[in-house]
């Protein structure tokens, strides 16, 4: 098994844990109770849990690549490629709107996984070329 892709697996479900409860306090719960229209809402609600719906198969499909090397480099690459551009959009939002890529520090999470699973790859690159070497 691939200790670094399954870290980035966990750290995935650690920010599923974060969205859901943190999140969901802090930023769907009051949404819902704002004055925006219903229709408004309903999208809202929908994008929220579609984020959870993500970020729980993501992390699922990260702890599975590190435990299967065939489907490991495009399952990681995928996987890294969403978490990439959501890093870029919260850092871009964050910028925009407020000033400051810390006012919504998100993006952390989301390179720190991108980081853990490339170096994972990496890794098995390295181990795979030695294996082939002798």
């Amino acid at each position: 098994m691939n200790k670094w892709i399954a870290g980035s697996g966990v750290l995935s479900l650690f920010t599923l844990g974060i969205h859901v409860v943190m999140g969901g306090q802090e930023v769907h719960d009051p949404t819902l109770r704002s004055e925006l229209a219903l229709l408004i809402k309903a999208v809202w609600s929908v994008v929220w849990h579609f984020t959870t719906a993500i970020l729980g198969l993501n992390g699922l499909a990260l702890i599975y690549a590190a435990k299967s090397e065939a489907v490991q480099k495009p399952l990681v690459l995928l996987v890294v490629a969403q978490y990439a551009a959501l890093s870029i959009l919260f850092i871009g939002y964050s910028m925009a709107y407020l000033g400051s890529p810390i006012e919504m520090p998100q993006w952390t999470l989301f390179a720190a996984i991108c980081a853990l699973g490339l170096w994972g790859l990496r890794h098995s690159v390295r181990i795979a070329g030695a294996e082939g070497a002798r």
